[in-house]
């Protein structure tokens, strides 16, 4: 039994980096705690707010101060004849755990501890919940293990993964790099090589037809009005030139239009496509996945990633990806221009973009934080509706209209201080990067236009106007690509909580040949079955029973007892973590689902 994770990695090592706190119970803790214990110990945790080590064992709970102050500390142990009950209390920023003692109720133990170590308290728990019943700690899942390096392997793994368990669920929807969630997203375009040709094409025309207006004005300045102005061109030929100008300007707003439609045809039903070959294969998958997948989920999430999240990709695909490529290109095509017409300005404009640009990279890794804690916020209102909205019924039967009203507007609340958040964090970016950009275009004015009243300067009117309009085409892609950082880092978001259900891995599996058995008898028989949903608390213990070929039986039993568990295991919902389950005489994991 290894506290490792599947990447060889300590499960110990990811508790300290993740968590700050203790990985594994120490060496020389563990000892004085066994040794007060009168034998190894089953599970452990860290009260961290009062700083105690607490370790249980079917002798009792024992407890060891980490105190830096104190020149001896010692351990205190209370036997289970001793322990009445254990008592937990949860507040809002920590909890509490109290041992009271038999007859007198008199407090034996009371230590506090933060939200980070409530699932490692909870087994305490649970434990000294079973010990405190007669006979109950031979019911506690792994208790039977008896071998010492078995019994601290488990206790081990316990403490390990009950820390790490809610960091683990909040991470899985952040797990991935921005640039691999997007490549990976992009894999979906490889069915429509048509559409992204056409929509690539149309860029390309796009970028190159909005270049030529800028130029020809231009050509308008140096080669008739100024000539005209001077006596060296004729009416006659000067209104010529003016035409021709005139129709090729006409005829590139034409050209323009056209790529664009064409940009927006085959992008927009793109985008289409690959919401639709999301959405199938998230479906799809969920079919595949075990109970446990649902149980941990809450419904209204996963609602909102089928629909609402694969929507948001549609508008990333359709027009995020080909914005940001039309406006890479224009900043290329641009660039190339500038510097051809005039090497000075032109360095004075493009020399700062990679600054520019690295500003924006640098507000979107923030943006995609806060728009990853909005998601979880927005998911988290959205299951309280759905989980709601099905059981008014009892809801009106308890009047509990108030209470679950103030819930929602708790969570609609956070929903919105997150939005806050974020809205406040790029209006206080975007005036500042769009003050840095017209500050080019200003450099272009500071430096230029004394060259331009300069009879030696070397630039024309016609070269100044023109590179004043491409200056201002030059605000616009960076504009755009600050624009469509918000919507990457929605979609970044958006792709991680519907990449985290297709990663999602179903724990019920077939075996490589099943078994398949063409007429069932109907024998089930449960040999020695044990079950428990979090690897501790056991819902079904130790059931042995056969029930023959079309006979009938009730199950009865308390709420909670586990008959609903006892169909769920024969369904094969969940495997048995003990024992066998049989039908018609084949284990149930043998058979072909």
């Amino acid at each position: 039994m290894k506290t490792e994770n599947r990447n060889g990695e300590k499960l110990e090592a990811q508790v300290q980096a993740w968590t700050k706190q203790p990985g594994v119970c120490p060496s020389s803790v563990k000892a004085k705690l066994e040794m007060a214990l009168k034998g190894p110990i089953r599970v452990y945790a860290f009260a961290d707010l009062s700083g105690v080590w607490i370790a249980v064992n079917e002798f009792g709970i024992a407890t060891y101060p980490i105190d830096q102050s104190a020149a001896q500390t010692t351990v205190d142990v209370f036997p289970v004849a001793y322990i009445e009950t254990v008592q937990e209390e949860t507040n809002l920023s920590s909890s509490s755990f109290r041992v009271l003692a038999k007859d007198t109720k008199k407090t034996l133990v009371v230590v506090r501890y933060s939200h980070l170590q409530r699932h490692a308290m909870n087994h305490i728990v649970y434990a000294m919940e079973e010990l405190c019943k007669s006979d109950g700690h031979r019911e506690i899942l792994g208790w039977n293990l008896t071998q010492r390096q078995e019994i601290q392997e488990l206790a081990d793994k316990l403490y390990a993964e009950a820390m790490l368990k809610p960091l683990l669920t909040a991470k899985a929807s952040a797990k991935n790099s921005g640039k691999s969630v997007l490549l990976r997203l992009l894999k979906y375009l490889k069915p429509y090589k048509k559409e992204v040709t056409w929509g690539a094409l149309g860029a390309i025309g796009l970028t190159a037809a909005s270049l030529v207006p800028s130029w020809i004005t231009g050509k308008l300045i140096d080669d008739v009005v100024r000539p005209f102005e001077g006596g060296q061109l004729q009416t006659e030929s000067a209104a010529e030139l003016l035409m021709i100008l005139t129709i090729g300007v006409g005829s590139t707003f034409a050209i323009k239009e056209f790529f664009v439609w064409v940009r927006l045809r085959s992008m927009s039903c793109l985008g289409e496509y690959v919401a639709s070959d999301l959405r199938k294969d998230l479906y799809a998958h969920m079919q595949t996945l075990s109970m446990d997948f649902f149980g941990s989920k809450n419904s209204g999430s996963l609602v909102s990633r089928v629909t609402s999240d694969t929507d948001r990709l549609w508008d990333f695909i359709a027009f995020g990806v080909i914005e940001v490529f039309v406006s890479s290109l224009m900043l290329i095509g641009i660039g190339a221009v500038l510097f051809s017409m005039d090497t000075t300005l032109g360095l004075i404009m493009c020399l700062p973009v990679p600054l520019l640009l690295g500003a924006i990279w640098w507000h979107g890794e923030r943006m995609q934080r806060l728009f990853i804690r909005c998601w979880r916020k927005w998911s988290k209102m959205t299951g309280l509706v759905s989980d709601i909205l099905p059981a008014m019924k009892v809801v009106k039967a308890f009047s509990s209209e108030k209470t679950e009203n103030s819930k929602f507007i708790n969570c609609n609340n956070e929903f919105l201080g997150e939005t806050e958040r974020i809205h406040a964090a790029w209006t206080k970016f975007w005036p500042a990067l769009m003050f840095a950009i017209h500050a080019l275009v200003l450099g272009v004015w500071v430096f230029g236009g004394p060259r331009l009243l300069d009879a030696n300067g070397g630039l024309s009117a016609g070269t100044f106007i023109s590179f004043v309009l491409y200056a201002g085409l030059f605000v616009q892609p960076v504009e755009v690509i600050g624009q469509m950082s918000r919507m990457m880092n929605r979609a970044v978001s958006s792709a991680n909580r519907v990449f985290e259900i297709l990663d999602a891995q179903p724990k019920i599996r077939e075996i490589d040949e099943p078994i398949k058995i063409e007429k069932l008898e109907g024998k089930v028989e449960f040999d020695n079955v044990s079950f428990s949903y979090d690897g501790l608390r056991t819902v079904v213990k130790k059931m042995n029973f056969q029930i023959q070929p079309g006979e009938m039986i009730g199950l009865v039993g308390s709420s909670g007892g586990g008959k609903s568990t006892l169909i769920q295991l024969i369904a094969r919902f969940w495997d048995a973590s003990r024992g066998k389950i049989l039908i018609d005489g084949h284990e149930l994991k043998d058979l072909d689902l």
